[in-house]
């Protein structure tokens, strides 16, 4: 009975891990209903993506990426350390987690959404966050 009931939580958690991240993929390259420009080189995107002014930047919209980061690291760590030894895991999140930030603001050129690199460094804060909470616990 106890074999079972570790399976079905095993299951679960990689329900929940799975969505968040398809939640979180979903969000972040989510097309926006304006376009923001019609010029699709990659001179526009570097531009774009290293032009910001602190003054106008949405700070609300940068803290929810830390939430969503920090959400996603903690559950990848969660599931993959179920199955190799927690410094393993915390490597292996952490490739995941990166490849999800990087991927998602580098996608959202290609979806007709705006890529900020304030964005990107809230990104890593979230990841970055979740894993020294996760080293300091595990000592």
């Amino acid at each position: 009975m106890k074999r079972q009931y570790t399976n079905i939580r095993l299951v679960v958690y990689w329900f929940v891990t799975l969505g968040w991240s398809g939640l979180v993929l979903a969000l972040l390259l989510r097309p926006r209903a304006r376009s923001l420009t019609q010029d699709r080189s990659f001179d526009t995107f570097i531009n774009t993506f290293f032009s910001y002014d602190f003054r106008v930047y949405n700070y609300f919209e940068g803290s929810v990426h830390v939430l969503l980061f920090v959400i996603l690291t903690a559950l990848w760590n969660l599931v993959l350390s179920r199955y190799v030894a927690q410094p393993l895991a915390l490597r292996l999140t952490i490739i995941i987690a990166l490849l999800v930030a990087f991927g998602t603001e580098i996608g959202q050129f290609f979806v007709n959404r705006g890529s900020l690199l304030f964005d990107l460094i809230a990104n890593v804060l979230g990841i970055s966050l979740t894993c020294m909470w996760i080293i300091r616990n595990n000592k």
